[in-house]
């Protein structure tokens, strides 16, 4: 007999055997829980199973009432956002934000980029402009060439009606 299981089912199944035998501490008890947790992947909101060492499952989305997207400042207009940005952990290493602040308009970051290659580097930086609670708000890029052992000081801001406190995300830099 052949079985046909879809992704989710499989993990929950992987699961509910790999608990059988086993039981994990939580909290502040010092007795064993005989409950866990898992995430499966899905294409919308996220889905937790909850499994007994019994097997008995539970499943439930995180589309819930206390994960609704927070309401955009007053007077704040959407903006469109990358949903692709280059992250290279080789070249991320080498730029930091040095000045996260209000500039005429909108907001802007400010920082820098250090090559210590032996040929010059040219780092694309991409910037999201959040509230204090990360609602992303904006996102701006620049691009900015260093020397062969040389520090470059970069900036990116976008035009936005911000809040009087935005927090600066080094999104990515590739």
């Amino acid at each position: 007999m052949r079985l046909s299981l879809k992704p989710a089912a499989a993990a929950l199944l992987a699961a509910t055997l790999a608990l059988t035998a086993c039981t994990s501490s939580s909290g502040t008890s010092p007795n064993p829980s005989s409950r866990a947790s898992i995430s499966a992947p899905s294409s919308g909101a996220g889905t937790t199973t909850s499994v007994t060492a019994s097997g008995t499952a539970k499943s439930s989305t995180s589309a819930g009432r206390n994960t609704k997207p927070t309401a955009l400042p007053s007077g704040v207009t959407a903006q469109t956002l990358p949903t692709s940005v280059a992250n290279v952990v080789d070249k991320r290493k080498n730029v930091a934000i040095t000045s996260c602040a209000a500039v005429s308009g909108g907001w802007g970051a400010k920082g820098t980029a250090v090559n210590r290659s032996p040929k010059p580097v040219t780092y694309t930086i991409t910037i999201f402009f959040t509230t204090t609670q990360a609602t992303t708000l904006a996102s701006a890029a620049t691009k900015v060439t260093v020397k062969s052992g040389q520090t470059a000081k970069w900036s990116a801001s976008a035009k936005l009606k911000a809040p009087r406190t935005m927090l600066c995300v080094l999104r990515g830099v590739g």
